[in-house]
This record gives structure tokens, C-alpha cells and sequence, in this order.
């Protein structure tokens, strides 16, 4: 059995489209980009997880060499005032 091409081999559908529709670009319009408020927060926060990674990394090495100091009393307050709010 032989299949040769038939018919549509050589048509192209979208052509007829693309001949009708010429692109013509205005030298008026101009494309513009803006960032909504909320993109421009989560980039603000991404500035705050970096700084609280530095900060975490830093008391990570405090700790692996000894040198992390922990005050009793500062601890006990911060859990009785967590514990107050709730």
C-alpha cells in the first residue's frame, strides 16, 4: 500500500490568516511593566528572609563554638508575656 500526499500536504491553515492580518505597530504606544503592591511586598520580604538567614546563621556559629550566651531571665519573661496574650 501506497500513501502519497493528498490534498492538504502543502496547505498551509494559518496563512490565509496571516496574509489577511498585517501587524502594524504604532510608534505611539509604548509597553509599560508595573509591579502590584503585593509583588513589591514579597520582594520587601524577601530582603527580611535574608537578613533573618544571616541572623540565624550567625547564632548557628555562636552556638558551634560556644560562645552563645542564653539569659535565664530574659527567657522566663518572654514565655510569661507569651502566655498572658493567649
Amino acid at each position: 500500500m501506497r500513501i502519497d500526499r493528498y490534498g492538504s500536504a502543502d496547505l498551509n491553515l494559518y496563512q490565509k490568516q496571516m496574509e489577511t492580518k498585517k501587524v502594524t505597530k504604532s510608534n505611539s504606544q509604548q509597553d509599560k511593566i508595573e509591579i502590584s503592591e503585593r509583588a513589591k511586598q514579597l520582594q520587601r520580604a524577601n530582603v527580611l528572609g535574608q537578613e533573618r538567614q544571616e541572623k540565624v546563621q550567625k547564632i548557628k556559629h555562636q552556638i558551634e563554638t560556644g560562645t552563645y550566651n542564653i539569659d535565664p531571665k530574659d527567657i522566663a519573661k518572654s514565655m510569661i508575656e507569651f502566655y498572658r496574650k493567649q
